[in-house]
């Protein structure tokens, strides 16, 4: 029996002069698995890659932290979100990047445990930036031991019309060597710097004039945890170079190499951060400047591939499936009779940078399914899995169900995939997925009675088969 297979695309629019040793890194290993992470994707290609990269242009003056343990805030504040905010102005003024560098007392001040000797949680530090938003370090970091001041309440007004959009960990706390490397130079290849919580030792404090830290050399008693940024790594050596807070007599002017099996071995905590429809450099934001949304532009592809026997070598050989469109974004599956029994995969890319991914399907029984973001927020399935539906890389393909798996048509009748692409987090999917199955109407008009303005307008959508 012939079975159709719809796919339904739509979009959404809702977008001292001494070194110092003081660190200040909080543990959190009981929650980072439980934070989202970005996905497994197919598509990398390792000699895509360059073989270097450096993103220390971008960065700020490096400043010492003093005796506060505020390493948190200095990664997070003044390190990366400085740095992501001059990568998308393409500014490498040194001057200018002072002038804008964002604070870290800011947002240490408000999260730090009971004293200023007992440090703070990234993702906490995270959390207050996507809430709150950060200042310019010249509005609040004069003095970087004053860890009791606390931000106005101008200033909390305004800082919240500037914040980031959401952060990712990059890997879990149980990842191989090879994932934490391949990973955190894939993050550097598409200009992501990348905040990490890592164990240092004794030596890592006595690295003067040094361009790497061997952790087997010298002092080796464990020192507990710090909070820095990769902002490069080099191929050819297989390295990775950090950006630190204590001052220019440490490292190489403030920097350091650490070699990849070093870092693998130390590193335990990975963050990316995605910006905000805001993020600006160089430009006060006020509440006029914050509603004024700029034009986005959106858009994603996907293929349906089926099942087609073995190649040579015994691998499953999956052909792309013609698909013919129907209007308003409806696509049907042609060029073959789908029987049941049917074995097939969906891979769905972004053609552009940031941008998140929801699948789910309804079959002839009416059961839902949700096939992406593997979560388990969205579906007991994905259980132990916490994947964002982020797409960052636009190189990046989904497989769903996944590159070594396929779905399958079990039930004669109509299979339809809605397949979402949104410019912001789309929250509550599973509620979405039953009020999509429940609505009467067709395709397009289920989703325009459940999601309203958010949804792009047809008039708006280009829609190629």
């Amino acid at each position: 029996m012939k079975i159709p297979v719809i796919l339904c695309l739509a979009v959404f629019l809702s977008a001292p002069a001494g070194p110092a040793t003081s660190q200040g890194l909080v543990l959190e290993d009981e929650t980072y698995d439980a934070l989202p992470q970005l996905a497994q994707l197919e598509g990398y290609k390792d000699q895509d890659l360059p073989p270097a990269v450096d993103l220390s242009a971008y960065c700020p003056p490096v400043r010492n932290q003093g005796d506060v343990y505020s390493c948190v805030g200095w990664a997070v504040g003044y390190g990366a979100l400085t740095i992501k905010k001059a990568i998308l102005a393409q500014c490498t003024d040194r001057k200018r990047i002072e002038e804008q560098a964002n604070s870290a007392m800011f947002i240490y001040n408000q999260i730090k445990r009971e004293s200023c000797a007992q440090g703070a949680r990234i993702s906490d530090a995270l959390n207050l930036i996507r809430e709150k938003g950060d200042c310019l370090a010249s509005e609040f970091d004069t003095d970087v031991e004053d860890c009791e001041r606390r931000p106005d309440e101008t200033l909390l007004n305004r800082t919240a019309l500037d914040t980031i959009a959401d952060y990712l960990t990059l890997f879990g706390l149980q990842a191989s060597a090879e994932e934490k490397i391949r990973r955190t130079i894939r993050a550097l290849s598409g200009n992501e710097p990348v905040i990490i919580g890592m164990m240092v030792r004794k030596n890592f404090y006595q690295l003067h004039d040094a361009k790497y830290w061997w952790p087997n050399l010298g002092n080796t008693t464990p020192a507990g945890g710090h909070a820095m940024v990769v902002v490069g790594y080099d191929l050819p050596s297989a390295s990775f170079l950090l950006f630190n807070s204590w001052g220019t007599v440490w490292g190489d002017r403030g920097f350091i190499r650490i070699k990849f099996e070093d870092f693998a071995e130390h590193c335990k905590y990975g963050f990316i951060l995605k910006m905000g429809e805001n993020a600006r450099m160089g430009e006060t934001i006020n509440a006029q400047s914050a509603s004024l949304h700029p034009v986005r532009t959106i858009s994603g592809a996907a293929s349906l591939d089926y099942l087609d026997g073995e190649e040579a070598g015994g691998s499953p050989l999956f052909r792309r499936s013609a698909v013919t469109g129907t209007g308003n974004g409806v696509y049907r599956a042609t060029g073959r009779d789908w029987q049941t029994g049917q074995l097939f995969q969906l891979a769905a890319w972004a053609e552009q940078h940031g941008l998140y991914l929801y699948v789910f399907s309804i079959d002839p029984t009416e059961t839902i399914h949700v096939h992406w973001p593997r979560s388990f927020r969205v579906s007991d399935r994905f259980s132990g899995l916490n994947e964002s539906a982020l797409l960052l890389d636009p190189q990046a393909r989904a497989t769903i169900p996944g590159p070594d798996q396929a779905l399958r048509l079990n039930q004669s009748g109509h299979n339809t995939l809605y397949l979402l692409f949104a410019a912001k987090e789309v929250k509550h999917l599973d509620f979405i997925a039953a009020k999509m199955r429940d609505c009467a109407g067709d395709y397009r008009e289920r989703l325009e009675s459940l999601l309203g303005k958010h949804l792009v307008p047809l008039a708006d959508i280009r829609f190629e088969a």
